[in-house]
């Protein structure tokens, strides 16, 4: 799994702070907390994005939009198989996979009708400088639905771009439901860059996000309302709308 240079991100907050004073302005407005402009350093170890045990692997073979080999048959693949699953890229997909069909749903299927199903999903992409996938101006580029005690969703590797939203993750969220993006780009989104939105206001679950640079956004670059949250070594600038909407307080590290 790539990483972004850290470096790289480092001297994009520098600029940023030349150019503007770099400040958290922080006001409650509808029982969130906003952040207009994060640049958040302090690089740290990998979150971890890695397969599950004995997960059932999925390989992208072609950057077409369907069919055998594509993104979208393994993801529907993924759905169909209960537990955990794992999606990987082979040397050769590279470039843009440009979406046709609409968002990639991962459905959470088994989890929303039994609660104490594990329904796990990890995608680990090439890396964000090797593989895009543009939404095609439809509502998401990936859309996840969790529901219960143990359902996951990590993602790294990838740029994200020309959705309504980069990535939007809903339901009704447990203890142990989990949201992890790492190493990753996020733009040219309408709406929000990632929306993370659990029905239920709980405050349960964890929301990790790491090494990713979220920037050139025509809305707001975070919407978190979910559980503990915890951001690390990420760039979010250059947003229409405000850095970081969140529900609960966002630990920056």
């Amino acid at each position: 799994m790539q990483h972004l240079d850290s470096r790289t991100v480092y001297r994009q907050c520098s600029e940023f702070a030349q150019r503007r004073r770099l400040a958290m302005a922080i006001t409650d407005s509808l029982s969130a907390r906003r952040f207009p402009l994060v640049c958040v350093l302090g690089f740290s170890a990998a979150l971890g994005v890695a397969a599950p045990m004995q997960a059932a692997t999925f390989a992208v073979s072609n950057t077409q939009d369907g069919g055998g080999g594509s993104l979208r048959q393994a993801v529907i693949a993924a759905n169909a198989s209960p537990g955990s699953d794992q999606i990987v890229f082979n040397s050769n997909v590279t470039g843009t996979i440009l979406l046709t069909s609409g968002p990639l749903t991962n459905d959470g299927f088994a989890s929303y009708y039994y609660e104490n199903t594990t329904d796990r999903l990890v995608i680990v992409g090439p890396g964000a400088d090797r593989l895009a996938i543009d939404g095609n101006g439809g509502s998401a580029v990936i859309e996840s639905f969790l529901y219960g005690a143990d359902s996951t969703l990590a993602i790294s590797g990838l740029t994200l771009k020309h959705a309504d939203r980069g990535l939007l993750v809903s339901g009704g969220f447990g203890e142990t439901t989990a949201v992890t993006i790492a190493d990753s780009i996020i733009t040219g989104t309408t709406g929000a860059g990632i929306e993370i939105y659990d029905w239920h206001y709980t405050g349960r679950g964890t929301v990790r996000l790491q090494n990713l640079v979220i920037t050139g956004n025509s809305g707001t670059g975070i919407i978190i309302v979910g559980g503990d949250t915890r951001i690390v070594g990420s760039l979010i600038a250059d947003n229409l709308g405000v850095g970081i909407l969140t529900s609960t307080l966002a630990i920056f590290a």
